[in-house]
């Protein structure tokens, strides 16, 4: 019995709150109108204070009986015909009741005034007033209700949907970044093994300086965003470890605004650019060339524009250089949306990749 009753009984306020609330309303409505009629007003609002406490019951069994069932999960049409036949029933119980609970006060007055011969006609006319009027509240408490529950299935299922995005999203990015070419590994522990042997002071700068590179690599996974001082650095670092390859070969020029060092760009994004310029340019170059990268302001974006040499026949863009150029679009589309860009101009000996995103400041640290 009280699992049933505590079953019965919502415990949301809310529900409480918009019920009563309602259940007022009503009889406010009928003070109301039967003030300006100028009936019998005292009797007849405590006779719709008693019919809506009667309502209530039949208002939750309805609720009840439209969880316990799962109705919300019926179609349209089922669930109309479901309203109906409650709101009958209600409007029935609550008129025979009504009548009941109302008749010393209300009913005996009506039937002394017409006489015993139309005491059962009084019977049925109030009967059927009353079985219509709340048969029609009832209607009308089952479809708000019913549009209610609607109303949240909908709105979970779109932040349902909206999690499901941004979790894809997260994936989709987890997986585009902080992706270390296995090439670049490979080169720099082979260049450590050699200098090893010859200046251990040498290579114990190089085991440090590709731990942080590894070590920013993964810690920035935790981060869409991160300060560009902090990728710059990063960058140096990974310079250094490609001249020990290409010694003389590799001429790094960086030219940054000193505005921009608080400004946030995604992790990885420029260091791709620079590893495909030099995987992709530079070491084909048996003289080698130059690569600069220049970070500027231009109104509200920030522009990133990595440009290096490149050989003469190399007009094509390989399938490796083509991935990691996709994995940056894709990773700014994610992020900005069309607000960012990258574009690439292939030129004879020169090859240039901007990369234009909102200018966006903040003091984001990996190691936060």
């Amino acid at each position: 019995m009280n699992i049933f009753i505590k079953n019965l009984l919502p415990a949301s306020r809310t529900f409480w709150l918009y019920h009563l609330s309602g259940c007022l309303l009503v009889v406010l409505s009928y003070f109301l109108m039967h003030s300006y009629y100028g009936n019998n007003v005292f009797n007849l609002t405590v006779m719709n204070l008693i019919g809506m406490c009667l309502f209530t019951p039949t208002a939750l069994c309805f609720r009840r009986c439209y969880i316990k069932y799962r109705w919300q999960d019926f179609n349209t049409a089922k669930i109309i015909s479901f309203v109906f036949i409650y709101s009958a029933l209600a409007g029935l119980v609550v008129a025979v009741l009504l009548t009941l609970a109302t008749k010393s006060f209300y009913l005996d007055l009506q039937l002394a005034r017409v006489g015993p011969d139309k005491a059962v006609k009084v019977i049925l006319s109030q009967l059927v007033f009353l079985a219509f009027t709340y048969q029609v509240i009832a209607c009308g408490w089952g479809f708000i209700y019913n549009y209610t529950v609607a109303s949240r299935r909908v709105q979970a299922a779109l932040l349902k949907n909206l999690r499901l995005q941004n979790s894809l999203k997260d994936a989709q990015l987890s997986s585009l970044s902080n992706q270390l070419n296995p090439h670049f590994l490979f080169n720099s522990l082979n260049n450590i093994r050699f200098v090893i042997h010859e200046n251990q002071q040498k290579a114990d700068d190089m085991i440090t300086n590709l731990s942080e590179l590894l070590r920013y690599s993964l810690e920035t996974s935790q981060h869409e965003k991160v300060g560009l001082q902090q990728e710059l650095a990063i960058i140096e670092q990974f310079i250094d470890l490609e001249s020990i390859q290409l010694e003389q070969r590799l001429n790094f020029k960086l030219n940054d605004d000193s505005r921009c060092g608080h400004y946030l760009v995604p992790p990885m994004t420029i260091h791709l650019l620079v590893e495909n310029a030099i995987k992709h340019g530079i070491e084909l170059l048996p003289e080698g060339g130059t690569l600069s990268l220049d970070i500027n302001v231009l109104e509200q974006q920030l522009v990133c524009t990595v440009t290096n040499d490149k050989p003469l026949s190399y007009q094509v863009l390989k399938p490796g250089t083509q991935i990691g150029l996709d994995n940056i679009r894709q990773r700014l589309r994610l992020l900005y949306g069309d607000k960012a860009s990258l574009e690439i101009n292939n030129g004879e000996t020169v090859f240039i990749a901007k990369m234009i995103i909102p200018r966006e400041a903040g003091h984001e640290s990996y190691c936060d």
